[in-house]
């Protein structure tokens, strides 16, 4: 019967033949020696019959136990004589199982939330030394978009008397300054996916558009509006009481009570809307960032994680008002060497030292000349410069410290958070995620031409529609009276229904409103909707919404959350969802 053994070296197993016992043959691979077992066991010798009373009556039993170190039952920890709790794993040394408290924090998975109260200091400070090039570039960003728009604002509202050049540099001037908040948005939102995924390592490459940051900071701008949008009623009402009381005789006192009541009422929503700031970042990170959007979904949120959102802003406090203090003093300097923060002052400054200059290389310093407001241009920019970038590269390492603690904030608390990376296909819509859609939809209507392309007619007629509304305004247009009213209303009639109608009825399924929520429109049998029902349910829709919403209220109280103007044209509005 051959004989099986692995070469030791490179554990290559032999088949040597019986007669090999005992011998030594060589690997056929590595040449190594290998002996051969003879199969053969030795007999063990029978060991002497011990007395176990005899044996043990030599040991002193009581000594055996260390009484002098005091173990826990579960995890064998040393413990203090004092203790009656594991401070390990948290048994209740009195009873030998886990207290509520260990039980609790056992079933957590993930990390533990306390960490971010530990960690969070260190951790943030170890990120900005380890990423000061972020830093520098949110300094050198911020300087930049601040330069060009002090620039622009200067050219809109102090150079210029003309409307159109002043429209002009007013534009340029609202879009500079959406840069910096862009680029802050941007940047955070990239901190905290990295965070989130424990990959720092994609913050190495980040790319710098500028379009792309002017067009978060508008998002950043109109974050708090939105979210504050379905109060705006109430508060409305409520200084529309004010005004109803102002004007009874003999009730001022009341209608002091309701602007009170009124004032308080902002004050409060707008507190609360940036104080979820870090929580609202966190969805904005998601896939899925409508809860971001809800003022509601976003007070929930903040119970469950008002520890960690109010230390965040400690965090953020602790380390920009002892910035704020010494830039303030920094900038009373600067003023101060200038004569002045007034624009008389500082030009005032500017000509001194223009003038100084043309005498020293030998001009004559004439107000007016073009080298004299070239060189007095020159000068502004570089004393601005000098005014900013201090502030701005002063403020960029701890917005990016705070970035981070952000970032940590979404890690250790992900399970409170309720953040939503994934949705299921074909479940239907709730009512705030349509009415954020609704918001979105009313606010691109005036750009339907360029954005609902899909049907080639309507969209010919469209933009015959704006030909024809170009001729209204002319001087010597045709059409005027009753016929011009009524073309307007075509037109306000027709670009909505074409906005709504042709982009539920056609591929999209969707509005772009929807298709930014992740939102299509289908029939009730799962089918495409046609162009005839999503006609139906638009005009449905305005019906609904002229009766106070009550159309639109509708899908609170329907399982498969159905508005009237749902249930008339047999569509759902579900997620299109990726999960299969």
């Amino acid at each position: 019967m051959p004989v099986k053994v692995r070469c030791p070296e490179c554990e290559k197993v032999l088949n040597a033949p019986d007669s090999a016992r005992g011998k030594k043959v060589r690997c056929p691979k590595c040449q190594t020696v290998v002996k051969i077992p003879t199969g053969k066991k030795k007999k063990a010798k029978p060991k002497a019959p011990v007395d176990s009373e005899d044996f043990l009556s030599t040991f002193d039993m009581s000594k055996a136990e260390d009484t002098s170190v005091r173990l826990c039952p579960n995890c064998r920890t040393a413990l203090d004589p004092e203790e009656t709790e594991c401070h390990r794993c948290g048994t209740d040394l009195r009873t030998g199982q886990l207290t509520a408290k260990a039980r609790k924090k056992k079933a957590i998975k993930g990390p533990d939330p306390a960490l971010f109260y530990k960690d969070a200091w260190k951790d943030c400070w170890q990120f900005l030394m380890d990423h000061k090039s972020l830093a520098f570039r949110t300094g050198i960003f911020w300087t930049v978009f601040t330069l060009l728009f002090t620039g622009c604002a200067y050219m809109a509202f102090v150079y210029c008397d003309r409307t159109p050049p002043k429209a002009f540099w007013t534009m340029l001037t609202i879009a500079f300054g959406l840069g910096a908040p862009g680029w802050y948005w941007f940047l955070s939102i990239l901190v905290i996916q990295a965070s989130l995924d424990r990959n720092l390592k994609k913050l190495e490459r980040v790319t710098f558009d500028i379009f792309q940051n002017i067009a978060l900071g508008l998002k950043a701008v109109i974050w708090p509006v939105v979210l504050m949008l379905p109060f705006v009623v109430v508060l409305s009402a409520a200084g529309a009481a004010q005004g109803a009381f102002n004007n009874l005789q003999n009730a001022s006192s009341i209608g002091e009570v309701f602007g009170s009541i009124y004032v308080v009422l902002i004050t409060a929503v707008v507190v609360l809307s940036y104080t979820v700031l870090p929580l609202a970042l966190v969805h904005m990170s998601m896939l899925y960032t409508y809860k971001a959007w809800i003022l509601w979904d976003m007070i929930v949120v903040f119970c469950k994680n008002i520890g960690p959102a109010m230390f965040w802003w400690v965090l953020a406090l602790s380390v920009f008002l002892p910035v704020m203090a010494i830039l303030g003093l920094f900038v009373w300097l600067m003023l101060y060497f200038m004569g002045g923060a007034s624009e008389a002052a500082v030009m005032g400054k500017l000509g001194s030292v223009t003038a100084w200059f043309l005498t020293t290389i030998g001009e004559t310093p004439t107000e007016g000349t073009f080298t004299y407001s070239a060189i007095r241009g020159f000068l502004g920019i570089i004393f601005f410069t000098l005014l900013i970038s201090p502030v701005t590269f002063t403020f960029a390492f701890p917005a990016v410290f705070m970035m981070r603690a952000n970032g940590l904030l979404a890690y250790y608390n992900k399970r409170t958070l309720d953040l939503v990376g994934q949705q299921k296909p074909d479940v239907p819509v709730g009512f705030w995620v349509r009415y954020l859609a609704l918001v979105i939809d009313i606010c691109l209507i005036p750009l339907t031409p360029v954005l609902v392309m899909k049907e080639k007619t309507t969209t010919m007629l469209a933009w015959l529609l704006i030909a024809i509304c170009v001729l209204l305004f002319l001087p010597f247009s045709p059409i005027v009276g009753e016929t011009r009213l009524m073309v307007i209303g075509v037109a306000c009639l027709y670009y909505p229904w074409m906005y709504f109608a042709v982009s539920e009825g056609t591929f999209d399924q969707a509005t772009m409103g929807k298709q930014a929520f992740g939102v299509i429109v289908k029939s009730a049998d799962g089918k495409q909707v046609t162009i005839a029902q999503a006609t139906n349910r638009f005009f449905v829709k305005i019906v609904g919404i002229l009766l106070a919403g009550a159309g639109c209220f509708m899908l609170l109280n329907d399982d498969k959350k159905r508005a009237l103007h749902d249930k008339t044209a047999k569509t759902l509005v579900v997620w299109k969802g990726d999960l299969d």
